[in-house]
């Protein structure tokens, strides 16, 4: 096939024109020069500094340079329509002024920084903050500070007792920014944070993160991240714990000296900032464009080995934004092997996770006849994409001795949520000025393809086919390996620490904005041990499937048998014998954030169905039995493997839909599966001793007894229940009992038996 290459004018105006009409995309963005200002979505303390990310980027270039006036900040209530006067700190000390700026560029010749001190901000009595460090050409001169160099950037901290005076009962603040450009438009950016006291819920030893997150190592015309310790400070607020940095790696030509020298940057910045704070733990890895097995375009999450994080080198050809990599998907696969690394398919299968055609973009190919075909339709809504016969599988590896490629270790089924959109403001979609309504955000339309609900549920359909696919390969060959496929989910956040804006200055709105954010949607990894010094215990919780994924609520399943404890991504061989002692705990937690429960699914998955059971969570810890949850399913699938996981759906209905900007959000939690084998130690077709020879008939359903001074026989049901006796007789029918575990009690004049069996049909 002859590769599609096109040129970048091209692909600028095709692409900007193409995402006018149907591709959300993620980051506020500007040809050319662009500013940045952003504020976290949340804030859980009300006495913590609340800060102000301020980002200017690529003022480098012939006449892109911002000449910076001042930056003006003021606050309301949200229920309010009257803005604060600008907030301004003349009474204050400059040092102490000074020390309300962190995150803050360096001058760095060779990669493009610029000074962020030696701007000279200053505290004036007009101004929140004036750049001083040099003049226009105006009389009288007014003070300004140039920025003409790649990166210009720091976070500016509004001490607590200032911000939060201004919050009402609902607890919603409203900011607004204005940035003061000379000699071009001014910029205007306006927030609503929202202020909770009670926090995310959390349980001890899970800790929240987010597997998809781009900082400003992803750089192409149309998206971009922020700095590393401005992404650091705005995850924290929004309730992380951790990050894995997945930049293009289409993007690191983009910037730089060259992509090996750009990557080994970032890990140095990453290593940094792990070894200065304990609480929080960045991972680098990177989202890689390849070639699926039709040649088109998709992505991988890449993580390196847990053993040795920062040994994982770059080794990818940078192209993908303008012309097609040449690394296909089963290159990949090998690479990986051979630095012990792994990856999981990014935004599989949905057609909102479709990528752009002017990238020759696509989704994972799964390529088996068992599932629906391209153009079938989907059981929640839409039509199937991700199943080309004609091509051969992207997932499944096709061997006898493995299901999935090995690297392969599962699926980030849920990516950016988008509940909200607008067209008719990129910097004011929380319409904080009160404007006659409808303006900036709607809900979307939960049947809109582009829908987080939308895309997951697509994704669950494809990935419980996976699981059944997995099973059947298992169940008939014990010694297979990389059978268990995991989910994970991230927010694929550019940036966008409050929501999510792209606008094209020079060509109009392209694309929509969203409520889309960092840690919008998360992924929440059991570690016992903590985070570990560069957050190799969140790899290892990876590579394990020991993690849930949450927009909000937690649900975390364990599996109590024989005294031990087992989590998502486990394995548990239970015995029929003993199969009711098995308990499930379910704990479940949400906040006045994310509203009540309304439902507790749990999704089994056989080799051959996918049942559905409604659950009754009465407490916070809920227990229940095994044998009971699975029915019948223990006789039916006994030898065989099963696997189990759970979705817990929470309603949070708002009172001032108008703040919200709708009157109610679902939000959800789903763990990964626990795989089960019900292993049948009952199935025993000869029993003998020295008073007594019984023998059990499977499959005519009959017991067959010879015993010395045989006296009486009972059967007894699993509750104690003497259900029949018999004397006298050489064989019982067991026909008209139904499936289960019995007891046969045997007495004779010497002594008493016991037997257990199992009726199979």
């Amino acid at each position: 096939m002859e590769r599609l290459k096109i040129s970048y004018g091209i692909m600028l105006v095709t692409h900007v024109l193409f995402t006018c009409i149907t591709y959300a995309q993620k980051q506020n963005n500007t040809i050319g020069s662009e500013v940045f200002v952003d504020v976290p979505h949340y804030i859980f303390n009300k006495y913590l500094p609340l800060p102000v990310s301020v980002y200017i980027h690529e003022s480098e270039c012939n006449n892109c340079q911002n000449y910076l006036n001042y930056i003006d900040i003021r606050f309301k209530c949200a229920k309010d329509t009257q803005w604060s006067p600008v907030y301004v700190y003349s009474n204050w000390t400059y040092n102490q002024f000074l020390n309300l700026f962190n995150c803050y560029s360096v001058e760095d010749t060779l990669w493009g920084v610029q000074s962020f001190l030696s701007s000279m901000p200053f505290n004036s009595s007009e101004h929140t903050i004036l750049f001083t460090a040099d003049t226009n050409y105006w009389f009288p001169p007014v003070p300004i500070v140039e920025v003409n160099k790649r990166y210009f950037y720091f976070n500016f901290n509004i001490p607590p007792n200032l911000w939060n005076m201004f919050l009402c009962e609902d607890s919603v603040l409203d900011l607004h920014v204005y940035v003061s450009l000379d000699y071009a438009p001014d910029e205007e950016f306006y927030f609503r944070i929202f202020v909770s006291h009670n926090g995310l819920p959390t349980i001890n030893k899970w800790y929240r993160g987010d597997v998809h997150v781009h900082s400003y190592y992803t750089q192409n015309i149309v998206e971009n991240g922020f700095p590393l310790c401005q992404t650091k400070i705005a995850a924290k607020y929004n309730g992380l714990s951790w990050i894995t940095l997945t930049d293009h790696s289409c993007d690191f030509d983009n910037y730089g000296l060259n992509p090996i020298y750009n990557y080994e940057r970032l890990k140095a910045e990453i290593q940094f900032f792990n070894n200065n704070d304990s609480s929080f733990k960045f991972i680098p890895a990177i989202e890689a464009s390849v070639l699926n097995s039709k040649g088109k375009t998709i992505h991988a999450l890449i993580y390196p080995n847990e053993s040795n994080i920062y040994s994982f080198p770059y080794f990818f050809d940078a192209k993908g934004d303008n012309e097609l990599t040449e690394i296909n998907l089963f290159m990949l696969y090998d690479s990986l092997e051979k630095y012990n690394a792994f990856c999981y398919a990014a935004h599989p299968f949905a057609q909102g996770d479709k990528l752009s055609d002017f990238v020759y973009g696509d989704v994972w190919n799964i390529g088996d006849i068992d599932f629906k075909l391209n153009g079938e339709l989907h059981s929640y809504a839409g039509n199937v994409i991700c199943n080309d016969i004609n091509y051969a599988s992207d997932v499944f590896s096709g061997t006898d001795t493995t299901v999935f490629f090995k690297p392969l270790y599962g699926f980030q089924l849920w990516n950016l949520w988008y509940t909200l959109t607008c067209n008719d403001t990129y910097n004011n979609p929380w319409n904080t000025n009160h404007l006659p309504e409808p303006y900036g955000f709607v809900p979307v339309e939960d049947f809109n393809y582009l829908h987080h609900y939308y895309k997951l549920q697509q994704n669950l359909e494809v990935y419980n086919f996976l699981l059944r696919k997995s099973l059947k390969f298992k169940n008939q060959n014990l010694s297979v390996k990389y059978w268990k496929p995991y989910l994970i989910g991230g927010s694929d956040a550019h940036g966008s620490f409050n929501f999510s804006t792209t606008d094209y200055v020079n060509l109009g709105i392209s694309g929509y904005v969203e409520n889309n954010f960092i840690g919008a949607i998360n992924t929440v990894a059991f570690c016992p041990e903590g985070l570990g010094l560069n957050g190799e215990n969140v790899l290892k919780a990876l590579k394990n499937g020991k993690t849930i994924i949450s927009s909000g609520p937690l649900l975390i399943p364990f599996l109590n048998y024989n005294s031990n404890y087992y989590t998502c991504g486990d394995t548990v061989e239970v015995f029929l014998s003993n199969v009711s002692s098995a308990k499930i705990f379910l704990t479940s937690k949400t906040s006045k954030l994310f509203g009540n429960v309304e439902s507790c699914k749990m999704f089994i998955i056989t080799e051959n169905e996918v049942y559905v059971k409604d659950l009754n969570l009465l407490n916070q810890t809920t227990i229940f039995y095994l044998n009971n949850l699975l029915d019948t399913l223990v006789h039916s699938n006994l030898q065989k493997y099963i696997a189990f996981y759970f979705i817990l759906t929470t309603k949070k209905n708002y009172d001032k839909p108008h703040i919200y900007k709708k009157s109610y959000e679902y939000f959800y939690s789903i763990t990964n599966p626990i795989w089960v084998k019900i292993k049948n130690d009952l199935n025993i077709t000869s029993n003998k001793s020295d008073f007594f020879n019984v023998f059990y008939d499977n499959e005519n359903n009959t017991i067959y007894l010879q015993t010395e001074n045989f006296i009486k026989a009972e059967i007894i049901d699993v509750t104690g229940k003497t259900l029949c006796s018999y004397f006298n007789v050489t064989e019982i029918s067991c026909k008209e009992l139904p499936t289960g575990i019995y007891f046969l009690r045997i007495i004779s004049e010497r002594k008493i038996a016991t037997i257990k069996f199992l009726k199979m049909k």
